[in-house]
């Protein structure tokens, strides 16, 4: 594990701060400063005297972390002020993970709550003073796509750190987090070029702001995003209109103008069980975005969302009607779209059981495509959540509108190497055996 700079962030003193305290029963706040300052020099492979230069923002970064991971519950605190692991971050340190960060809190409820109620109180601050109402900007989900084409085409590599927003909270996140989930230590430089290109594309006018001190600056990163304060970090939020073009070029579905309402679809039927052996790793050099530019943008958006509910709908009824043959109707009143009741995030769309009465927590990946090929993407948090836990389940619903199929993943075929990074895309060839129930 490395570090970008001789403090570490918060979020990066997570995991060698759990490592550190699970070395004693308890530490006071004080008393561990010292051993995780010289465990992530061990880890880093370099000198960090981080308690000489910067010891203070050292310090406030290390409470920081163990605020919040008490809120997820991996670190207690007692009346005494001593701080110990609890069995939760026991059994998350026994999994031997590469890191720990936000994300990856954001799976234990009492966090998400505590980050929400943070967001609100920062809320004075959520819009910055940078991005007025009549900033010049693109305002239209057609003329995004446009500009997006325009990447693909060109082969760049801005569209794929875009998409690493899509896979976040609210859409957003801070330069640093965003260079490690994509793997791009030029980002903001890449962003920079793509807002002369778009620029240049578009005519809008350049954005300058006046810093104060003679200071005047030339920004870029406010064309695709909008930028606010979280507490003292400064985030990039992707803009509403740039995120509806994102999710439609990776639309599934095909509309033509003269539409004008969405495709009912039958969730009152059974699902087809399909079992796929996994072949190889699809490759295509070549993308459709051409019909993309005769669509209706907006009925679009809203079909692909369609079509996900009603996939998640489908798998609701379908491991319903699968405990009740099995004589379990106890556990079929128990299923739940956690999705719907709950919010996205969870990492999981359907809490559901096994015939034994185990948990199951199904994620849902649906399409309208009718052909034998596994395609979807998948956020980070959703591979970590499935390769992490063995009741975690991907199920597969495609050919949606007319005899929807399902096919469940099979988690010992499904290993990394079927996995594209920036969200993660799914594209394996197929062949159906006879071996479905």
């Amino acid at each position: 594990m490395g570090f970008s700079m001789s403090v570490p962030e918060y979020y990066e003193i997570y995991l060698p701060l759990l490592e550190t305290l699970n070395t004693k029963p308890a530490f006071l706040p004080n008393d561990v400063y010292g051993p995780l300052a010289t465990r992530i020099n061990e880890v880093s492979g370099e000198e960090k005297v981080i308690l000489k230069n910067g010891g203070y923002e050292f310090v406030n970064r290390v409470n920081w972390a163990i605020i919040h991971l008490k809120e997820a519950g991996l670190l207690k605190e007692d009346d005494n002020h001593y701080v110990s692991v609890t069995d939760e971050g026991k059994r998350v340190l026994s999994s031997l993970p590469h890191r720990i960060d936000n994300d990856f809190l954001m799976q234990y409820q009492s966090f998400r709550i505590y980050d929400e109620e943070s967001r609100q109180k920062n809320v004075k601050e959520d819009i910055d003073d940078t991005d007025p109402d009549n900033e010049p900007r693109i305002k239209t989900v057609k003329e995004w796509i446009g500009i997006l084409q325009n990447e693909i085409e060109e082969e760049t590599s801005v569209v794929s750190i875009l998409k690493c927003y899509i896979t976040r909270p609210n859409f957003e996140g801070d330069q640093n987090s965003i260079k490690t989930a994509c793997g791009f230590k030029d980002l903001t430089f890449k962003i920079v070029r793509f807002g002369e290109r778009i620029i240049k594309q578009t005519g809008i006018p350049r954005i300058y702001r006046d810093r104060g001190n003679s200071n005047v600056e030339q920004h870029y990163y406010n064309i695709p995003f909008k930028g606010r304060y979280f507490g003292k970090k400064f985030l990039w939020r992707l803009r509403p209109e740039l995120v509806d073009a994102l999710l439609i070029l990776d639309a599934d579905v095909e509309q033509s103008l003269d539409k004008t309402e969405l495709i009912k679809i039958d969730t009152n039927v059974d699902l087809e069980l399909v079992e796929w052996d996994y072949l190889e790793r699809h490759v295509s050099n070549k993308r459709n975005s051409g019909t993309l530019r005769k669509q209706d943008y907006d009925l679009l958006s809203k079909t692909r969302r369609n079509i996900g509910d009603a996939g998640e709908e489908l798998v609701l009824r379908y491991e319903k009607t699968k405990l009740k043959k099995c004589g379990r109707d106890d556990l079929s009143e128990k299923v739940r779209w956690d999705s719907k009741e709950k919010g996205d995030g969870l990492g999981y769309d359907i809490y559901s059981f096994d015939t034994d009465g185990n948990e199951m927590l199904i994620e849902v990946k649906t399409t309208s495509r009718k052909e034998n090929q596994l395609q979807f993407y998948i956020s980070d948090n959703e591979v970590k959540k499935y390769f992490d836990n063995e009741n975690v389940f991907i199920y597969f619903v495609f050919d949606i509108h007319n005899k929807p199929k399902l096919h469940i993943v099979k988690r010992e075929q499904f290993v990394k190497k079927f996995l594209t990074p920036c969200q993660y895309y799914v594209n394996i060839d197929v062949v159906k055996n006879n071996s479905a129930k």
